[in-house]
């Protein structure tokens, strides 16, 4: 388990795949016998394998996930996800990128596509 949170009666938890770099975002809901899975380590591809990570950090509160990946290669990549159970697909809150993890931004909007 790479990172834990809980409120009420639920607990999110993020755990690592097969491939070190991927990792799934659950939410358990106990009284309902339920696990919920946000972010699924299945759905990260080869081209996600990078070379610097950091441990991910996790919020929970009701029903919103909030989780923020370390990443990157010769940039730092900070980027926040947040999903609910509600709408389990993930979407980017905000993203930064730092050269060498010293001179850059760190998690804002993303770009517009």
């Amino acid at each position: 388990m790479l990172a834990l949170a809980a409120d009420g009666d639920r607990a999110a938890f993020i755990v690592e795949g097969r491939v070190p770099e991927c990792w799934s975002v659950m939410v358990w809901q106990p009284g309902r016998r339920r696990i919920e899975r946000l972010e699924s380590a299945a759905k990260c591809e080869s081209t996600d394998r990078l070379i610097r990570r950091g441990s991910p950090t996790l919020a929970l509160a009701g029903s919103r996930a909030a989780w923020l990946q370390l990443t990157g290669g010769n940039y730092l990549e900070t980027i926040l996800k947040s999903a609910t159970l509600a709408r389990p697909t993930p979407v980017w809150i905000a993203a930064g990128y730092a050269l060498d993890g010293l001179v850059g931004t760190f998690v804002r909007p993303p770009p517009a596509s």
